[in-house]
């Protein structure tokens, strides 16, 4: 079976964008004075609906199971504390502090901003009640986490394929 080069796996999409969403929120903290910066996502509601399917939801579910580990619900074996280990092997661990830059952006506390919808958020207690506390272990979980609303998203014409927008990126260094 051949890959469509214009397809991009949902999957894929956080961890990129959490990079940026972290890298701007650090700034203030690094020294940069208030208001001197702004990292502004620019869209339609094609990016409007990513965000709110992909984005949002991956920092809820991630915030949701740090919730889980804490409150004990998963057996201490199954989850050393290390963040580290959490990205390394488990693919709901999108970033450290990715769940709270999310938040802030949605409560428009961020130096990251939007000129499309990002929608109101999940409700993460709701999401545990009803996902998350029925599974007995990392595994279940993760399942859970792969099932997406897409699978797959297609940049729109005029614009690029996503392997031509890789490697247009990957020529800039």
């Amino acid at each position: 079976e051949t890959r469509n080069p214009t397809l991009l796996a949902t999957n894929y999409v956080s961890h990129p964008v959490a990079v940026w969403i972290i890298e701007a929120s650090e700034l203030r903290a690094a020294g940069m004075p208030p208001g001197s910066f702004t990292l502004s996502f620019k869209g339609d509601s094609v990016c409007s609906e990513i965000f709110q399917t992909v984005i949002i939801r991956d920092a809820a579910w991630q915030l949701a199971m740090e919730k889980c580990i804490e409150r004990g619900l998963l057996p201490k074996a199954m989850h050393p504390r290390s963040p580290f280990f959490w990205r390394a092997n488990n693919s709901w661990y999108i970033f450290h502090g990715f769940p709270q830059a999310v938040q802030d952006m949605l409560d428009k506390k961020s130096v990251v901003k939007c000129d499309f919808d990002l929608g109101s958020g999940i409700d993460v207690e709701e999401l545990i009640e009803e996902k998350l506390a029925v599974c007995a272990d990392v595994k279940a979980w993760e399942e859970g986490w792969s099932i997406r609303e897409r699978d797959w998203l297609e940049p729109r014409l005029p614009l690029p394929s996503w392997d031509s927008l890789l490697c247009e990126n990957s020529s800039q260094w």
